[in-house]
């Protein structure tokens, strides 16, 4: 069968899609234990090639706070937080086009034999530190070391575990288990082929790598220059991972790194890690225009495969999609038995319209309404992201005013608006702003026709430059997951 969310076959009697990671069905909750079954793909043979702080209740909104990664994941998604598209593009090619996360190897071109060079990659700290600069893997002119390596390998077993949170909490006693207090080496990933979780994370993370240095270096071969937006972050990205070093409690950026991540990476491994990707998604923004559908693509992809996406629920009845950035003003002062005062209320509406006003009459763009919103927001669920609301739908649990303002089948990108809430624990004004609204089947279909493009353009990349490995110089450190992912 079909996974209903990304279209990738799982077998009959899975639950939980080993792709994507989405409950197939409804289950009863299970008390926690220490095991649970991750469900393994048996992987194709393919012709071998020559080698953050809680914030408090959100206050437009009535539904529960997702749940958050671990810190040093939300640096990682911090820092692409501007190219969530490119991003969300690169990670489609995978998961969208119907890869299986036991079949990259595959994908890769890897000899089973040189994955299993070692039975065990992980070794002490000090021989980790020792290995820190061998180089073990080339694309083109990019080389990995060691000591990045560490990086792309541990947050690929952090993704894995976030992503499994539902299935690991199920704590299903299984023989074929997933333990987060057993080394990965001792863990049997594939049983059919004896394949571990450290040999399984190994193999992703080499290929997220080369992923992204394969772009990087067609970047470089393509005279690629990266906009001043992302080249001043990057020169500032130091800065920004000592800061957060401090505000999550430890003494600077590299015991924050080894903490987080792990022993015998450094805090300029990662600092590597956030330009490739920057430097790579950066590129790939440049293609998306000539990538982009026409509406005839996506009418034709989706009478192609109209039956799947009914199943999966992007019918052309489901409605769309809304974008919009808000800046929330509070009411002031302290409340009576009877509510706040007319006068705290005009007070608060005066101070909306003066932030409305000031902005039409400035050039209004949304990216100045963007900078307006950090600074004078007093939602936390949005203010740090320019008040952005992306991919609202009808009945999305905001509060009345809100979504009726949102949701008027008038509205158009540009306009603004004042909107009052009484009806959450902060009340106030809303200053509007809409950026967007799509339909949602033409939404998915659009992702699905990008990922494959994209899907092309990875295999051109790979064919271009291949990535060799050195397995007999590979070392891994070592990490207490039970602890890290408490």
């Amino acid at each position: 069968m079909k996974c209903k969310f990304c279209f990738a076959e799982v077998e009959d009697n899975v639950t939980i899609c080993p792709v994507c990671g989405k409950a197939l069905e409804e289950t009863e909750e299970t008390p926690v234990e220490e095991t649970v079954e991750i469900p393994a793909e048996e992987a194709e043979e393919t012709p071998v090639e020559e080698t953050a702080e809680e914030t408090e209740e959100t206050p437009v909104a009535e539904e529960v706070p997702a749940k958050k990664k671990s810190k040093a994941l939300l640096v990682v998604l911090a820092a692409l937080g501007g190219l969530v598209l490119a991003a969300a593009l690169v990670i489609a090619v995978l998961y969208g086009m119907g890869y299986k996360l036991s079949n990259i190897g595959a994908f890769l071109g890897l000899k089973e034999a040189e994955l299993d060079y070692k039975n065990d990659y992980t070794v002490s700290d000090k021989k980790v530190e020792k290995m820190a600069d061998e180089v073990i893997a080339k694309v083109g002119d990019q080389t990995l070391t060691n000591e990045q390596l560490q990086v792309y390998y541990w947050l690929t077993v952090q993704d894995y575990v976030y992503q499994y949170e539902y299935a690991i909490n199920m704590g299903a006693d299984t023989e074929l288990g997933f333990s987060l207090k057993k080394p990965l080496s001792e863990q049997v990933y594939d049983l059919k082929t004896g394949k571990t979780y450290e040999q399984f994370f190994l193999e992703n993370a080499l290929e997220s790598w080369r992923r992204y240095a394969s772009f990087v270096q067609l970047s470089k071969d393509s005279d690629f220059v990266l906009g001043k937006d992302i080249q001043d972050f990057l020169d500032g990205y130091k800065e920004d991972l000592e800061a957060a070093a401090k505000e999550n409690g430890y003494g600077d950026a590299e015991a924050y790194v080894d903490a987080e991540i792990s022993k015998g990476s450094s805090a300029d491994a990662y600092y590597d890690y956030v330009c490739t990707q920057y430097t790579a998604l950066g590129y790939l923004q440049t293609k998306e225009p000539e990538m982009a559908p026409t509406q005839k693509e996506i009418e034709d992809y989706y009478k192609a495969h109209e039956e799947e996406l009914v199943d999966a629920g992007y019918d052309k009845s489901v409605g769309k999609y809304y974008d919009v950035r808000h800046i929330f003003v509070t009411v002031q002062g302290e409340m009576g038995e009877k509510g706040y005062t007319d006068a705290q209320w005009e007070e608060c509406l005066a101070k909306a319209q003066k932030l409305l006003d000031d902005f039409l009459a400035n050039e209004p763009t949304e990216q100045k309404f963007a900078e307006l919103a950090i600074k004078n927001s007093e939602d936390p669920g949005s203010a740090a992201n320019g008040g952005l609301y992306a991919n609202l739908t009808k009945d999305y649990g905001f509060i009345k005013e809100f979504e009726d303002w949102y949701v008027d089948e008038s509205r158009k990108p540009g306009d603004t608006g004042i909107v009052k809430n009484t009806g959450s624990s902060k009340v106030g004004y809303h200053v509007m702003y809409f950026s967007d609204s799509r339909e949602i089947w033409k939404d998915q279909v659009e992702t699905l026709i990008l990922s494959e493009k994209m899907g092309e353009l990875l295999e051109q990349t790979k064919e271009t430059y291949p990535m060799t490995v050195n397995y007999k110089k590979i070392v891994l450190g070592k990490a207490d997951l039970a602890t890290e992912t408490k």
